[in-house]
């Protein structure tokens, strides 16, 4: 069994210019974010590289509307080869109000759970080649 070392990578991608043409798909994301089902969602935004996804996306990730929305709001761009729990303890760290050292033990899924149950949160995965 080959294992590859993967990286989660915490940093936001940087804006630096307009989104052009996806003025109406941001509204609709923004839409469904706030005003959709009050249950757990899944939104799916994908196509082809370089059609400005992660653009998009980062542009209703800082709208007003949504930073207010949201109590938790985390951003983890996945390498294209990644580790479950890695992901997971990413997601755990940025998620957290507590900012001490997390073990990435087989519970971390758990641990996740119980940090964001009581919460209204958005989580991005970025750059996901594979689910």
């Amino acid at each position: 069994m080959d294992v590859v070392e993967t990286s989660v990578q915490r940093s936001l991608p940087s804006i630096d210019e307009e989104v052009v043409g996806f003025k109406e798909d941001a509204q609709h994301i923004m839409h469904k974010l706030t005003r959709g089902t009050k249950e757990l969602d899944v939104i799916s935004i994908f196509g082809m590289p370089g059609l400005g996804k992660t653009i998009l996306v980062m542009n209703v990730y800082n709208n007003p509307s949504i930073v207010n929305h949201f109590d938790v709001k985390v951003w983890c761009s996945v390498s294209q080869a990644y580790n479950r729990l890695k992901l997971l303890a990413e997601i755990l760290k940025q998620a957290r109000r507590d900012k001490s050292e997390i073990n990435e033990g087989n519970d971390i899924a758990d641990k996740l759970h119980k940090n964001l149950i009581a919460w209204r949160y958005l989580i991005v995965l970025d750059d996901i080649w594979d689910v």
